[in-house]
């Protein structure tokens, strides 16, 4: 017994419903069928299948023990003072890459989608400025900061992707960030409900 792709006239009988697939099916001769509609999964997007070809790294990432402990309040405040003070400088390189993008741009179109993001960079600047301050963290203060190797590893790679190749390698290189502070944001009333979900320190 074995199934044809293709059945010679010979061999077909009259095409009935199959029990196994609940289709319209053509039967063979030797009792097997296949069924003529076969039902497709609906494909991955493109990011759920990056996510899930590194699903690991992705959650580590997204789920960080800096991330845990400072949703559970239990983040030491030297650990977020030093936080603010990278974030500052990581803003800095952050509006460069946008606006080598803008660089980039092929159209007018893509330079004022940048234009946006870019000014919306630049109001977050204003803000975290404001913030620190609270925190007894001048922006002198924040200037004189070293990066930090994390902070130079991610964004010197982030504009090196962006100046080697186009606007779209530019963008697959800055969206770890974005997607990942949205992931976060989206997980955090999650976790204060008292989900039972592993910190992860690192």
């Amino acid at each position: 017994m074995f199934l044809q792709t293709v059945p010679p006239p010979s061999a077909r009988l009259p095409a009935r419903r199959c029990r196994r697939y609940n289709c319209r099916a053509v039967c063979f001769s030797d009792g097997l069928s296949v069924p003529q509609q076969a039902k497709q999964e609906k494909p991955m997007s493109a990011l759920q299948r990056f996510t899930a070809e590194s699903a690991a790294e992705w959650r580590a990432y997204t789920e960080h023990g800096f991330v845990r402990a400072l949703t559970d309040g239990t983040l030491p405040p030297e650990c977020f003072r030093h936080y603010l003070k990278q974030d500052y400088l990581f803003l800095h390189q952050y509006a460069r890459a946008l606006a080598l993008g803008m660089y980039k741009s092929g159209s007018f179109g893509e330079i004022r989608a940048l234009q946006q993001s870019l000014n919306a960079i630049l109001e977050e600047t204003l803000l975290h400025v404001g913030f620190c301050a609270e925190w007894g963290l001048g922006e002198d203060e924040l200037l004189r900061e070293p990066e930090s190797a994390a902070c130079v590893a991610y964004t010197r790679y982030v504009l090196d992707c962006g100046m080697k190749g186009t606007l779209a390698d530019l963008y697959a290189a800055l969206a770890p960030c974005v997607i990942g502070y949205a992931e976060i944001g989206t997980a955090v009333p999650r976790w204060k409900a008292g989900r039972a979900i592993p910190i992860r320190h690192g």
